[in-house]
């Protein structure tokens, strides 16, 4: 059963937006789960398993192609990337590689580069009048176009005036949005700091064409120590870059027949990915360089919720 969107009442008046749209029932039941960061556990896939690019006539594999493998994320008692038993069927193998585990599938490196992006942005705390709107982001996102939509059907204001609104209103939601629109039905994940702990919110609602879920985990968020996460995040790049490590080594001793694979290449990228997590990594314990203008932000709020 879809929810209503509800918020804190010290925040009601800084997010009058949402209500002002008639956003309705919101079709993502949320839950909110145990707050436990567990691991994010990955997989390589050995060399000889890994289908190269450039198809048959110019095979090449670069770092990245070897990066191959599977990933799962615990997050309190759900399990991210998890594919359910009706997608595998319909979906299948893809051959003539074997059958692996029931997780995403695809290059590590491009997961760890995606959350990487977001470090600037989630090392920024949000304002406490405008916390309240992140239990849901896909709901308020959807009303601030719901309301854009009404502007252009019956307008009060310069529509591009509206327009900059709602640009501005999703902009920090976006900010911090890890998406996956290289798998098929990928899910959302944001994250949001306040202080000292940080709201990781999940939206796994994709479906296959039958309407059967893509994903085991269910839509819901948990709130966590910042500092848990940093941690987490640091072991996972510490353990990946291991078994990268134990990769270029095997690519280095292996013969590669009619595969192109520039081995001093490998190694320099290898190099400059470590320094580029790591360089990264250090955002999270810094200032923004570019802090948000939330009073700018919070009065697009106000103008989006005042115009009747």
């Amino acid at each position: 059963m879809g929810r209503r969107c509800s918020h804190d009442e010290a925040g009601a008046a800084r997010i009058s937006a949402v209500r002002a749209c008639g956003a309705g029932d919101v079709r993502i039941p949320r839950m909110t789960s145990p707050a436990v960061v567990d691991s994010i556990e990955f997989e390589l896939k050995n060399l000889d398993a890994i289908q190269p690019f450039g198809g048959w006539s110019d095979p090449k594999l670069t770092w990245f192609g070897m990066t191959d493998g599977y990933l799962r994320w615990h997050l309190g008692d759900q399990t991210l990337y998890e594919y359910t038993a009706e997608a595998r069927d319909q979906w299948g193998p893809m051959p003539p590689y074997a059958v692996g585990p029931p997780y995403s599938d695809y290059y590590l490196w491009r997961f760890l580069a995606d959350l990487t992006e977001l470090f600037g942005a989630i090392r920024e705390p949000v304002p406490g009048e405008l916390f309240p709107l992140t239990e849901d982001p896909t709901a308020v996102r959807q009303a601030a176009r719901w309301w854009l939509d009404a502007r252009e059907v019956r307008p009060t204001r310069d529509f591009e005036e509206c327009f900059d609104d709602v640009v501005c209103a999703e902009s920090w939601i976006s900010a911090r949005l890890l998406d996956a629109g290289h798998l098929r039905g990928g899910p959302n994940i944001w994250f949001f700091r306040r202080g000292d702990t940080l709201r990781i919110v999940w939206d796994t609602e994709a479906v296959l064409d039958d309407g059967q879920p893509i994903w085991t985990a269910r839509s819901g968020n948990l709130t966590v120590g910042f500092d848990d996460f940093v941690r987490e995040i640091e072991t996972f790049g510490d353990s990946f870059f291991r078994a990268m490590d134990a990769q270029v080594e095997a690519a280095l001793r292996k013969n590669w027949g009619p595969i192109n694979v520039d081995l001093p290449g490998l190694i320099d990228d290898h190099a400059s990915r470590k320094a580029e997590f790591a360089t990264a990594l250090a955002l999270l314990q810094e200032a923004p360089d570019e802090p948000t203008d939330w009073a700018e932000l919070e009065e697009s709020y106000r103008r989006m919720g005042t115009v009747g």
